[in-house]
């Protein structure tokens, strides 16, 4: 009881932190968006939207490494502390030698003047270019210099039992990020100025994080003691998996805004990306509720307890029933005024697009939990394929924007089709090997109520994408299916998992 006590106790203190500093996070990012609009206009709004969509894609390079010497991290802190301390410290390599790479990158587009695919032909003068390649380099040599290695840092509070302090922390960054922006945006500086506000704003915090993580965690300080560099540079060789996948998950995310800039202009951009910002709250939510409860299912595998994994898993199915299925459904007739509102009618909505982010977003949620299970053992193959998987999605998006007449909907079909893709994969054959891995004979990931949830939900949204008189008997009995759905599966769970889950309301209230 007293263990259960303690994961139930971790979870509620996670998820709450996670959930008020996802919800700060939304409304600031809520906010920019008309302020930005109002005082920069489409194009210039849509030209940062680019520069900052080639600042993400360029430090997934280092954060495939981070991510990949955080896990070493978490896993050698309860095995070996003298050879995690070597490995924490030998990290100043490896994010040395990547920070060194992405500056190189960055001077070859600047000098060889590349930096015009950023911005597209309808903000394209010369000296708008090498503005923007002026700004990126400003933002990669702040991060390369002060915020790559404090990365790692982040990473260690969560084996040391403090990853509701690092998602303060990520809270402050998103803040200072996004008020450096509203900022930029309400002076009307250019994008060298804003570059250097949301440089500043970051520095600002990532070294306050590391101050804080020094007083917090003495003995483990100096970081950089006993530094090996064999070991620093071995582990980007050994995170290279990792780090593409990152990569080219971005390109299938940062890398549209890109494409989109490039082909259509940068006024196209925010059409986009407010439409995206939309589909992520969804995305957010999902992630809040998957995050915590990795270190159980990892717990679960380790010791060979599939039943208790499985069981897991079916608590989180439930979950994405209710918290996204239901949400999509009940935010379905309020989309138009919502988006319209949210923009001061400065930006068309495309329904299709938008409607197809929302259905992708459903079938991320039933993937989410074998996603994050999977990025967590470290699991090669995995990454290297779920990363050419969305990272298709640039490709795929590539042909239908040029060869199609879908328009900048053929990127959300493009999106849901690698969703789709990488959960009939998942579960018909990465979890399938896993489960049978620790013992697991009979194997049925999902039951005919869980179908009944997402499919109706998945595919009343493809539908009424074209179709926008659909009927309101059709949008009603949705709605009945999924609560149909739902019920099923709750009375599917034991009588113990239902205490706890009742439990765990009663303490949230």
């Amino acid at each position: 009881m007293n263990a259960n006590a303690n994961i139930e106790n971790r979870v509620i203190k996670t998820t709450a932190v996670s959930f008020l500093s996802t919800g700060l996070s939304i409304i600031i990012q809520l906010i920019s968006v008309p302020i930005c609009l109002r005082y920069w206009g489409k194009t210039m709004y849509g030209t940062w939207l680019a520069i900052s969509a080639a600042f993400t894609m360029l430090r997934t390079i280092d954060g495939g490494y981070t991510s990949y010497v955080g896990n070493e991290l978490n896993i050698l802190y309860h095995k070996d502390q003298d050879y995690m301390k070597k490995i924490m410290a030998s990290g100043v390599w490896g994010v040395a030698a990547i920070g060194l790479f992405q500056l190189l990158i960055v001077l070859f587009l600047y000098y060889f003047q590349s930096m015009g695919i950023l911005i597209g032909n309808t903000a394209g003068t010369t000296l708008t270019a090498k503005n923007a390649g002026l700004s990126l380099l400003i933002m990669i040599v702040t991060w390369t210099f002060v915020c790559s290695y404090t990365g790692i840092l982040h990473r260690f509070l969560i084996p040391v039992g403090m990853l509701y302090q690092l998602l303060w922390w990520m809270l402050f960054l998103q803040l200072a990020q996004s008020f450096a922006l509203i900022l930029a945006a309400y002076m009307q500086v250019d994008v060298i100025m804003a570059a250097i506000f949301f440089a500043v704003s970051q520095a600002i915090v990532y070294l306050s994080s590391a101050i804080y993580i020094r007083c917090k965690l003495p003995k483990f300080y100096p970081w950089l003691k006993n530094t090996d560099m064999k070991i620093g540079l071995k582990e980007i060789f050994n995170s290279l998996p990792m780090t593409i996948n990152g990569f080219v998950q971005q390109i299938g995310n940062s890398g549209l805004v890109v494409l989109i800039s490039a082909i259509l202009g940068a006024a196209m951009v925010p059409i986009y990306s407010t439409m995206r910002t939309l589909s992520n709250l969804w995305t957010t939510v999902t992630n809040i509720v998957t995050a915590p409860l990795l270190p159980d299912i990892v717990r679960y595998h380790s010791t060979n307890e599939h039943s208790k994994f499985l069981m897991v898993h079916r608590v989180h199915t439930l979950l994405m029933s209710v918290i996204v299925n239901l949400s999509l459904l009940v935010a379905y007739p309020l989309i138009d005024k919502v988006y319209l509102f949210w923009t001061r009618g400065k930006l068309p909505l495309n329904k299709p697009l938008m409607l197809l982010l929302m259905a992708s977003v459903s079938i991320y949620a039933l993937n989410s939990l074998f996603n994050t299970f999977l990025t967590g053992l470290n699991e090669r193959a995995y990454l290297v394929f779920s990363g050419v998987i969305r990272g298709g999605v640039f490709f795929l998006s590539y042909l239908l924007l040029y060869f199609s007449s879908l328009g900048i909907a053929g990127i959300g079909w493009a999106v849901f089709l690698a969703e789709l893709v990488l959960l009939i994969v998942n579960s018909k054959i990465y979890m399938q090997k896993t489960l049978k891995s620790i013992g697991a004979n009979e194997i049925r990931l999902f039951a005919w109520y869980n179908y009944l949830c997402f499919g109706t939900t998945v595919g009343f949204l493809i539908v009424s994408a074209y179709l926008p008189l659909i009927s309101w008997w059709w949008y009603m009995a949705t709605v009945l299916c999924l609560i149909l759905g739902v019920i099923f599966s709750w009375n599917d769970l034991n009588l113990e998992v239902k205490t706890r889950i009742l439990r765990i309301i009663r303490v949230k209230r």
